[in-house]
């Protein structure tokens, strides 16, 4: 079959691997690069458990291989897996943030504009009881949040290129976050958006982890999911245990993205074109999603088809096995939950939600 596959995927710059019951068949010139002499090596030697464990016959991901961050597809040919490899060269500078830097600077002046406008304007409604004064707050307020988000992602980008890896872990109940989440976005968004559904599978789901950064990729997922999801439709979320690994899954059954467009969800600035419309904002949330899933190291998987709804599954270790309990798990959220949810969503949430009496 080398000839065959010499043929479909010699020419390619990407690398390929091809494996058959488990076992490596085949791989080009660039695949060879990757994985030196791995022809006749089992797969599980080689691509993390995350790819090999993920049941979708086509799927995208991001994981670390050989100290590489690199994005894969995988697909079904015959009796055969195809994993496609798409790594970021060697010699490509790391990309250049000043532009950003520059923006985040920019939007958190007008971001201070913003914040005493809000201020005024709630101190002049708290005098005179007037509907426009109400409509102007909330189109303050949506602009305020949007800007927030803005700011914080383009700061958080910064921090992912200068190789910041700073966590702040706790012992909390997974189960009982994500719980709080969902339900407090479904009720925001209830009538308005696509309902969301949780559900978790399984008992004792504590794990060691950073809470603020987990909640902030669940809110992006979900915000992902709500974009493009008609208002009849459903988004469902499921936690799951697998061995010493939590799983979180987001299903929708929305747009979807066409395959050979899916690599691209997980790096700043590039998305889809399907994507690329009004609600499609920097294109940062995938990418923040992804580095919050390997500084826990974990991984995102990604299934979707065009027209057909998506499917992300990120997946990271529970973390506990050197963590002695010396106390209950934190089971409260966090005091500014409900202005992370205003914030991460203000890209989905219209200016209804942001009149007073849902923000007090």
């Amino acid at each position: 079959m080398k000839k065959q596959f010499d043929s479909i995927f010699g020419h390619l710059s990407q690398a390929v691997l091809i494996a058959a019951d488990g076992e490596i068949c085949y791989c080009n010139a660039p695949g060879e690069k990757l994985f030196p002499d791995c022809i006749g090596k089992r797969a599980g030697s080689l691509l993390p458990e995350a790819v090999l464990n993920f049941e979708a016959e086509n799927f995208s991901g991001s994981v670390f291989i050989n100290d590489r961050d690199v994005s894969l597809t995988a697909g079904q040919l015959d009796k055969y897996r195809v994993f496609t490899f798409h790594t970021q060269p060697e010699d490509e500078p790391a990309p250049n943030t000043t532009l950003a830097d520059l923006t985040a600077a920019y939007l958190h002046d007008s971001l201070n504009v913003a914040i005493m406008a809000s201020a005024s304007l709630s101190a002049l409604l708290e005098k005179e009881d007037d509907p426009k004064l109400e409509t102007y707050l909330s189109i303050q307020n949506h602009s305020l949040y949007s800007m927030l988000r803005m700011v914080n992602n383009l700061a958080y980008l910064k921090n992912i290129n200068d190789g910041g890896k700073k966590m702040d872990k706790s012992v909390f109940d997974l189960d009982q976050l994500c719980g709080e989440l969902c339900n407090s976005v479904d009720l925001l968004v209830r009538g308005r958006l696509a309902a969301i559904e949780y559900k978790c599978v399984g008992r004792d789901f504590n794990v060691f982890a950073d809470r603020r950064k987990i909640s902030k990729a669940i809110l992006n997922l979900l915000s992902n999911s709500l974009k493009y999801t008609d208002k009849s439709g459903k988004i469902k979320v499921l936690l799951s245990m697998k061995g010493k690994n939590a799983i979180i899954s987001v299903t929708d059954n929305g747009c979807g993205i066409s395959p050979e467009k899916q690599s691209d969800v997980f790096h700043s600035y590039r998305r889809p074109r399907e994507l690329s419309d009004a609600k499609a904002g920097l294109g940062l949330g995938m990418s923040i999603v992804n580095h919050i899933a390997r500084l826990h190291g974990g991984s995102v998987m990604l299934e979707s088809r065009k027209n057909g709804g998506t499917h992300v599954t990120m997946m990271f270790p529970a973390g506990l096995d050197n963590v002695k309990l010396l106390r209950s798990p934190v089971t409260e959220l966090l005091d500014n939950s409900s202005n992370d949810i205003l914030t991460e969503l203000s890209d989905v949430l219209d200016r209804s939600c942001y009149i007073p009496a849902f923000m007090e």
